[in-house]
């Protein structure tokens, strides 16, 4: 634990008004990044179709920032991060009673894979990878059990298809709003039988949602 805390700085800074933070001291790109990318498109495009404030599940939280900026809006959060050191300052950002936070990774069965870390300077960059070293958990989205579910937001390095997959049955029961970054045509395709369409694109995520 404490090499943990010998990684972690403030930041006097704000996000959309939001601050200080604990951010990791070798990291820049997953605060440049995400910051510009919710202050001048992602807090307007977002919300367009979201009809309900209850529930969003997002994954992978991170450091911290988006689903403390979602607990402003949503009743609840459940945030989702599979590396244990960007969990430790994800917990230290995320201190609203409002989000419930999983050290784990999102898919669409249950087994263990490992961390894939890219880069100590853009930690949002890290994935999962089956690997000999398998320890990490992963949990699907339909294991919550939610009562309610207004939107989904994923940033998953390219696992949105999988953490889809594993939500058919809250998809199906509530028809959220879902973002994945960099859409495709794999997740249009698992959508589409549930009545969803493109509505337009922020950065470069695209948001959908029920059309029909």
């Amino acid at each position: 634990m404490n090499d943990f805390h010998d990684q972690v700085i403030t930041r006097n800074e704000t996000v959309d008004g939001l601050g200080p933070w604990y951010w990791l001291k070798d990291d820049n790109g997953a605060w440049d990044g995400p910051k510009m990318d919710w202050e001048t498109s992602h807090k307007n495009v977002y919300f367009q179709k979201v009809q309900k404030y209850d529930v969003v599940v997002q994954a992978g939280g991170c450091l911290g920032m988006y689903p403390r900026l979602l607990a402003r809006n949503f009743t609840k959060v459940y945030t989702f991060e599979p590396d244990p050191l960007n969990f430790h300052v994800l917990t230290l950002n995320c201190q609203d009673p409002n989000i419930v936070k999983f050290n784990c990774a999102l898919g669409h069965e249950h087994f263990l894979v490992s961390l894939h870390r890219r880069s100590t300077s853009n930690v949002g960059m890290h994935g999962i990878s089956l690997r000999k070293d398998e320890k990490i958990p992963v949990m699907m989205i339909d294991d919550l059990a939610l009562d309610e579910c207004d939107m989904i937001c994923l940033d998953v390095e390219s696992y949105e298809s999988a953490v889809l997959l594993g939500a058919l049955n809250t998809i199906d029961k509530f028809r959220p709003v879902i973002t994945c970054e960099n859409g495709n045509d794999d997740i249009l395709n698992i959508l589409s039988p549930y009545g969803y369409d493109t509505h337009t694109t922020s950065v470069s995520d695209t948001i959908y949602y029920k059309n029909r």
